[in-house]
């Protein structure tokens, strides 16, 4: 049983290397965006919490 499974495995390894590659590479994406978004963000939730203790 486990030969048969092992065999299975090694047959597919390849499509679940690209799909692995593609989850990183959609993770990483993602990953990246989140990142510049909040990166935009940052100066004006700074400017936000200036102006609430301003007020």
């Amino acid at each position: 049983m486990p030969r048969t499974v092992f065999a299975t495995i090694s047959s597919t390894q390849p499509i679940k290397n690209k799909t692995k590659c593609a989850y990183k590479r959609f993770f990483c994406f993602i990953a990246v965006f989140v990142h510049f978004l909040l990166a935009l963000a940052a100066p004006y939730q700074f400017v936000a919490v200036v102006f609430s203790f301003q007020t």
